[in-house]
């Protein structure tokens, strides 16, 4: 009689062993899981703002040869062409608003 209660408590706590391990298996497996999913959203955003520079680059790159690009990237160096004269709004300059007579 004392052998069969032996034998439950050890089948008993196999269990509860078995249970727990279970247990924490399937919760380790829910933390990565989110944090696998919060990884890829935010490559997902990467990738995003990755593929919105590739076009610009690409544009371009298609554009470099044409005059008007050429002259929009010389005018962000500060160059100006020959014979052009520079005129600077010092409104602008101080941070002045401009008003509008309409």
């Amino acid at each position: 009689m004392k052998t069969n209660s032996l034998y439950r408590l050890i089948f008993a706590t196999v269990i509860i062993i078995s249970f727990a391990a279970f247990a924490v298996g399937f919760y380790n497996n829910l933390n990565e899981k989110s944090r696998l999913k919060k990884e890829k959203a935010s490559l997902e955003n990467d990738l995003e703002e990755l593929n919105s520079k590739l076009e610009t680059i690409n544009y371009d790159l298609e554009n470099s040869d044409s005059l008007q690009f050429i002259e929009k990237e010389a005018r962000a160096l500060g160059m100006i062409k020959p014979g052009e004269t520079i005129i600077i709004d010092m409104d602008k300059e101080k941070g002045g608003k401009e008003e509008n007579n309409d």
